[in-house]
């Protein structure tokens, strides 16, 4: 991986205006986390709208003043992880929210990361990573995600919901993430045969 860096050329590897927004997002996480265990949930809510806002920003910045760059590209899904990683932990595993996620959730999510980010480090070994696309699934399970995680903190500052309404975007939720595995699995294993045909 490193090897792979250090034959980019400076602009892929340079922050970018995007990155610092980016950055951002992940820096956000800890205050988010802090919030939501201080019993803050309101400022915990407004907090990731904040990294939902630097992820829209980010993105915009990109396109519109051409500064995509490899750099970008990792850090931009990094910081999803990251992100996500550490509500759905929180919602599982904390004692002191009223309302949790299940444990199959969480491993299904986890299992499901940790197998992307060794896909994303072959694809990077050989030399792919600038053919690795966002796919609009990825897009679709990422907002599931943030609807879930809202939805929960919505109950969590006692706003009444229908428990069918939490159950059905669990599935949903599930479905997405598992669907989006399977594409990116696919688009992996793509790279690694043609690498395989050409070596």
């Amino acid at each position: 991986m490193i090897n792979f860096f250090n034959k980019l050329p400076p602009e892929q590897r340079k922050i970018t205006t995007a990155s610092i927004f980016t950055l951002m997002r992940i820096g956000l996480i800890p205050f988010i986390v802090y919030a939501f265990l201080g019993s803050l949930y309101t400022v915990a809510l407004l907090l990731i709208a904040s990294a939902l806002v630097t992820d829209f920003v980010d993105g915009m910045i990109a396109r519109l003043f051409k500064q995509r760059t490899v750099l970008g590209a990792l850090l931009d899904p990094l910081a999803d992880k990251l992100l996500m990683g550490a509500l759905v932990t929180l919602f599982t595993f904390s004692t002191q929210l009223k309302i949790t996620l299940p444990f199959w959730f969480w491993l299904l999510f986890m299992t499901k990361e940790f197998l992307l980010i060794v896909g994303t480090s072959l694809v990077i070994a050989n030399e792919h990573m600038t053919k690795i696309k966002a796919q609009v699934i990825g897009k679709i399970a990422m907002g599931a995600q943030t609807l879930l995680i809202c939805t929960l903190c919505l109950q969590l500052l006692n706003i009444p919901l229908d428990q069918f309404i939490i159950d059905d975007m669990l599935i949903f939720t599930t479905v997405a993430m598992v669907v989006a595995f399977y594409s990116y699995a696919k688009q992996a294993f793509a790279f690694r045969s043609s690498s395989c045909v050409q070596s």
